[in-house]
């Protein structure tokens, strides 16, 4: 059995664990109660909540090489959902869910390649929010300086 199978197989008993934990803590009565307080209005959140994992998923799998482009899109998907669990729920700093990517699809994809789509797919992630973040500062102090210096009292009451 190979550590990435073995690893799998841990993640997931560790997760089914924590899940039954959190159900026995919070209880079964008070769990459902909260999913009928929501009711309906869940399905259109995780359609919208699906959009930007659909999106990244995307920009990864154009990521890989030609050769190594018989991943399904769907197994890329669950990969980067698993990955993006571990980062959120262990102190990893972020980048402990791209070992998780690289050690789920070492046995499809050899380990280098998954290595540099991992690489790529975070940089070019980290270097488009940092330019989104950018652009609104910038925006931000804009109308910030607008306000302070009286520019939008004017225009609004002239």
């Amino acid at each position: 059995m190979r550590i990435s199978h073995l690893l799998v197989a841990l993640f997931l008993l560790a997760g089914l664990c924590l899940l039954g934990e959190m159900v026995w803590h919070v209880g079964m009565t008070d769990l459902l109660t909260s999913f009928g307080a929501v009711g309906w209005w869940m399905v259109p959140w995780i359609l919208l909540e699906s959009v930007p994992v659909v999106l990244h998923t995307a920009g990864w799998a154009v990521c890989f090489p030609p050769r190594h482009q018989a991943v399904s899109f769907w197994h890329l998907a669950l990969v980067r959902l698993a990955g993006s669990a571990i980062n959120q729920v262990t102190p990893t700093a972020t980048l402990g869910g791209e070992l998780v990517k690289v050690l789920l699809l070492e046995a499809t994809v050899p380990r280098a390649a998954v290595t540099a789509t991992v690489v790529i797919d975070k940089t070019s992630a980290t270097l488009a929010q940092s330019v989104y973040l950018a652009l609104g500062t910038c925006s931000n102090s804009n109308f910030s300086f607008a306000l302070s210096s009286g520019l939008l009292m004017e225009t609004h009451f002239a």
